[in-house]
């Protein structure tokens, strides 16, 4: 089963670097969205962002490429 992950870069609640941090080692097919220019809250933050990743990307499986509005991260072992 996929595993998405969407997160805020400047995220200060849970901070990106802790999640980079732990996420592959826990669930190793994590795919994981950073969005630009949102914190905690990047479904509201940066609604369109978020929509497109989720509908277009996750839902949809299109082949988005990564922008300046999100980067995409995933494990470098797998």
């Amino acid at each position: 089963m996929p595993v998405y992950c969407i997160w805020g870069e400047h995220d200060k609640v849970v901070e990106l670097n802790s999640v980079e941090a732990n996420i592959f080692k826990r669930i190793p097919t994590t795919q994981l969205y950073v969005i630009s220019k949102a914190g905690h809250l990047p479904n509201m933050e940066q609604t369109r962002i978020f929509n497109d990743i989720v509908f277009d990307k996750i839902i949809r499986n299109k082949n988005l490429e990564a922008s300046a509005a999100y980067t995409f991260k995933k494990n470098s072992v797998n």
